[in-house]
């Protein structure tokens, strides 16, 4: 026979699943989507592309020659230590 402190700790028991049910459905589909769109996105956006003058390499979703995008790359990095040293002061 159920007795109703049986009932009462199933209550407890469901509440809390119930509640942690929502806090669980509201993190783990941000994280899956993150880590989905990190995969597609290398195999829908490849890091080179071939022509017929050469390759195009991506550089911040543009698809660029690599001497302009080493120009590009060594000049976002001088900004990035540039703000560092901002950032120290």
């Amino acid at each position: 026979m159920i007795t109703i402190q049986d009932i009462s700790a199933f209550e407890s028991m469901s509440t809390f699943i119930f509640v942690m049910g929502i806090v669980a459905g509201s993190i783990f589909p941000g994280i899956f989507r993150a880590i989905t769109t990190a995969i597609s996105s290398h195999y829908t956006m490849p890091s080179r592309i071939k022509t017929e003058d050469g390759y195009l390499y991506r550089f911040r979703n543009m698809y660029v020659p690599l001497d302009k995008r080493n120009a590009l790359r060594s000049q976002a990095i001088h900004k990035y230590k540039e703000s560092r040293i901002k950032e120290n002061l």
